[in-house]
């Protein structure tokens, strides 16, 4: 609330008492004013709220973000692929990875082994423990795929790496499993580039 007088004003001839009355007054007419709905002891204002971030701590959030999810498209690539899981044990698992959280590395493995050839059929190892993550199986490469299609379909192919999808003619949608969504004569040269595609990869 603003103030409406100052402790020394006095206007010449006003009793105390009424100055006091013009001071209620004021009180009064200042809560007329600036009161709205209450809810418990507290006035409601209508003057929005602004918060005000500094603008390298937004710049520093974002860069953040991206090595962030750029590991996790990169750890998501291995699901339902053999790896090797190496922990601070000197222990080796190797197995098909099926579940893991990109932020502690906690790990589900199936049908694992370990060095002496003992089997798991589901394995979880903690994150506190894994040292290292690693695939021998060398990845798939969707944009050299999707590099093939643009020559047979200018400006019509877009690439989703953290999906592992590549999407032709907003219709045709392509995984390195193959054509998963579309059909008809594009669709029929998409799946004729791509299995050129895998031949070359298979013979590499």
């Amino acid at each position: 609330m603003s103030v409406l007088w100052e402790a020394s004003s006095t206007r010449k001839g006003e009793s105390s008492q009424s100055i006091s009355e013009r001071r209620r007054g004021a009180f009064r007419s200042s809560e007329t004013e600036d009161a709205g709905p209450k809810q418990g002891n507290f006035r409601q204002r209508n003057a929005p709220i602004t918060l005000l971030i500094p603008h390298t701590m937004a710049v520093r959030n974002s860069m953040s973000s991206l090595p962030d999810r750029r590991f996790l498209e990169e750890v998501t690539s291995l699901l339902q692929k053999p790896i090797t899981v190496s922990t601070s044990e000197g222990k080796n698992y190797s197995g098909i990875l099926v579940g893991v959280d990109s932020h502690s590395l906690n790990v589900c493995l199936i049908e694992a082994k370990d060095e002496t050839g003992k089997l798991f059929h589901k394995l979880f190892l903690s994150g506190s423990i894994v040292t290292q993550i690693f695939s021998s199986v060398k990845p798939f490469n969707l944009q050299a795929l999707a590099d093939r299609l643009e020559r047979v379909f200018p400006r019509m192919v877009k690439v989703s790496e953290g999906a592992g999808i590549i999407v032709v003619m907003d219709r045709i949608r392509v995984s390195e499993k193959g054509i998963l969504e579309g059909t008809g004569l594009a669709a029929e040269r998409v799946q004729k580039v791509y299995d050129e595609f895998i031949r070359e990869q298979t013979a590499a």
